[in-house]
């Protein structure tokens, strides 16, 4: 069974159901059994930081994801991206050669 994602207005699946945006084209998640250990982490930022919760959870979710997408991309912009993917797949499609 997926993970679920709560909103204000319905709950989604992790497996591609859609949240539905309530003020502002803004959603709200709730995230249910966090760790306790996370929790306190993400206080501890707070507290460090002099931020909100709400805001130490945006940071994290903003850095974690633009980790994320540098680690999928290998540091390559979407062009370059793009352009590999296409030289990848050509390669794919040529016959296999002849081993000697």
């Amino acid at each position: 069974m997926g993970a679920r994602i709560e909103t204000a207005a319905q709950v989604a699946d992790d497996a591609g159901g859609a949240a539905q945006c309530t003020r502002q084209g803004m959603t709200d998640l709730v995230l249910r059994d966090i760790d306790p250990l996370l929790v306190d982490r993400i206080r501890r930022i707070s507290v460090a930081r002099g931020w909100t919760q709400h805001q130490t959870v945006m940071h994290l979710l903003e850095q974690g994801l633009f980790a994320s997408e540098y680690e999928v991309t290998g540091g390559l912009q979407h062009p370059e991206v793009d352009a590999l993917a296409e030289a990848i797949a050509a390669l794919k499609a040529l016959p296999a050669g002849n081993s000697p």
